[in-house]
Formats: C-alpha cells, structure tokens, sequence
C-alpha cells in the first residue's frame, strides 16, 4: 500500500499500524482514507479488547448451564418495554430495531456501534479517562465489501447466528445519528479477525480490517482537538447524558491541563 506508515504490516487483509500522536493520526486519514468511502469505524479504550459485543461478555458470567441466552434476554427485554416504547415489538420484523435501542439503553446485545466518521470513532475511543491496560487505544475501521462474503456466511443461518451490517431506519434512537451510526451484528463468541482472517488469507495489498493503535498520553490532546472540530459529548450524545457527560468532562480536562502545565486554572 503506497504512502503507508513504515510501522505498520498488512496480513491476511488486516491492516494494523502504531501511530505516536495527533498529527500523525490526521496525516494517516488524509493518505490512507480521504479517498475511500467504503469504511465504518469504531474506537475502543484498550487496544487489547477485541470486537467483543455486550452480549458476549454477559454471557460468560452466566452458568454455563443457561441455554438460549441470545432468545431469552430479547423476550425478556420486549416484556419489558410494554408502556415505555412504541417500537413495534413484532420480533420477525422488528428485530434488529429492537436490538438497536437496546443497545444505546444498556441492554447486553449481539451488537457492535460503528460510525461513518472517524474522528467521532476516534472520540469514543479517548472519552473515558481510565488508562487502558496497554497503554494504547485503538480505532477500527471496516470495509463495506465485506456485506457480500457476509451473504454468503449467512445463508440458511438463523438470525442469532447471522454476521451482517444492521443500519436501522427509525426515529426512536436520535444518537444513531448524531454518532452517523451502523452496526454490526454477530453471534455469540464470534471471532471477526478470525473470520477475516479465514477468508482473506493471503491478501497483503487490499486491507478489510485496520486496526489503528494510539498512545493513552495523547488523549487531551486528541480531545482538544477533536472539540475545535465540534466533536464533544454535547454533540455526539443528543440527551441529558451528554449534558452530564459534558460538564464532567469540561472539569476532567481542565485538571488535566492544569496538572500537565503547572499552572491554576480554576476558580473557587
């Protein structure tokens, strides 16, 4: 791949790069992906976390005993909406939305948030401050033409063990599209490297999957920058959530420039 970083190996269709700062971030996006429209990306705090849903780390405190998680907390959760949503609770048609606001409410789901745009992916992997365990933090990105080996995955799958892109038409979850959002769904354990892995062996010229690792240290950085860009909580959470989260923040970053800087900037 021309104009590549030098840290950076392509294999088996995974591309996978350090970059040390900020610049180096928004010179990779304008030589690797300025062009290319075909991607969705997705930020994560820790660069040893996998594309792991909710519903997969939920399911490994239960008893391995329990059957049918996947059918059991989706009915479970559409008793559950009886008077507080007027999502169609017709499973066989609605599923998938239903999913969908689970997931922005804190149900544990078979889905995976991707976004359309990678500086808000870029956000969500530094908003929180807790330092990851590696030190790094990781920004996925995924290539639409992989919807086609989906289809072929998927046939005469049933619904809980399909992999495919969900992008959900409906009026019921306004951070869809504040955060440009799609999602992913897969089953229960999947593995996507693998899966990519699997089926794009060989492959070093056209990647399917980026994996993109950032330093913790450059976190305020990144978030200053991104809030000049009018990427912020207040922008990317459209509800009281993000009014908290952003007032919180503003302090957070404040302390942190104090701290890094050495000098008082607050005020009683």
């Amino acid at each position: 791949m021309s104009n590549s970083p030098e840290n950076c190996t392509i294999q088996d269709g995974i591309y996978e790069v350090n970059l040390h700062s900020w610049l180096e971030f928004v010179q990779f996006c304008d030589v690797c992906w300025s062009n290319d429209f075909g991607l969705y990306f997705r930020g994560q705090r820790d660069s040893n976390w996998g594309l792991n849903t909710t519903l997969d780390r939920f399911s490994k405190t239960l008893d391995p005993r329990c059957k049918g998680t996947y059918e059991t907390i989706l009915s479970s959760f559409i008793k559950s909406l009886r008077g507080k949503s007027d999502v169609a609770k017709n499973i066989e048609k609605k599923e998938d939305e239903i999913w969908s606001l689970g997931q922005h409410n804190g149900l544990a789901t078979p889905l995976l948030d991707w976004t359309t745009a990678s500086y808000i992916a870029l956000f969500f992997a530094f908003e929180d401050d807790t330092p990851s365990s590696s030190g790094k933090r990781t920004l996925w990105a995924l290539h639409k033409y992989v919807a086609e080996e989906m289809e072929t995955y998927n046939k005469d799958k049933t619904t809980h063990a399909e992999f495919k892109f969900v992008d959900v038409m409906t009026d019921h979850n306004p951070r869809l599209i504040s955060q440009s959002g799609v999602f992913t769904k897969q089953p229960i354990d999947f593995n996507v490297e693998k899966w990519i892995k699997e089926r794009w062996t060989g492959v070093t010229d056209k990647p399917v999957l980026y994996k993109v690792h950032l330093p913790d240290t450059e976190r305020v950085r990144i978030l200053t920058n991104l809030r000049q860009m009018n990427i912020h909580h207040l922008s990317v959470y459209p509800d009281v959530v993000g009014a908290a989260k952003h007032a919180q923040y503003e302090l957070s970053l404040l302390s942190e420039k104090v701290k890094k800087n050495g000098v008082s900037g607050l005020n009683g």
